[in-house]
């Protein structure tokens, strides 16, 4: 998986839905966040953002600095990456490699339609000043929320799946969308 190939089938997803429907509605999570910012389009009408990962040396670029991590990846070019769940993936090396020449935050600026941040203020994975920096350079119309005990993927603090978090951020979006 490249975030460039990620790219690359979003914009093919806008570009295939628009010769059906006028409006069309992003939703991106977490990486699928910096994607959704990469992928825009005027075809898209609106735009959520669910504790989007928009800094990628606060988040990415700093979980595999080391000389020893280096040259495991340039060994085996993949490495492990263990999330804040305890889940442990791994992710290989021309990923890790793309996201130094990736500036995500620069991006922001350029959409041009209503775009809504939800985050939670306890994500350990995604800090929420990450919303609240690119809330500040997004253009009009534009919100932000907060959830209060939100942990990344709208779990709760003990990172157990949460009902009343995640209905809440499915009201906030389909709020947003009417």
């Amino acid at each position: 998986m490249t975030i460039a190939g990620e790219v690359d089938d979003l914009k093919l997803l806008i570009r295939e839905f628009s010769k059906k429907y006028e409006k069309i509605g992003v939703v991106g999570e977490s990486l699928g966040g910096a994607i959704s910012i990469l992928s825009y389009s005027p075809k898209v009408k609106c735009l959520v953002l669910f504790y989007p990962a928009i800094f990628f040396e606060e988040n990415i670029r700093n979980r595999w600095s080391s000389d020893e991590q280096i040259m495991e990846m340039n060994e085996k070019r993949i490495l492990p990456w263990v999330r804040s769940s305890g889940q442990k993936l791994y992710v290989g090396k021309e990923f890790i490699q793309e996201t130094n020449k990736m500036a995500i935050f620069p991006e922001v600026p350029k959409i041009k339609c209503p775009v809504l941040f939800i985050h939670g203020n306890a994500d350990r994975a995604v800090s929420f000043t990450e919303s609240e920096r690119a809330f500040k350079v997004a253009n009009e119309p534009k919100r932000i929320e907060i959830i209060e005990g939100a942990e990344h993927g709208f779990n709760d603090d003990k990172y157990k799946p949460s009902e009343k978090i995640q209905n809440k951020a499915i009201d906030l979006t389909v709020d947003w969308f009417n």
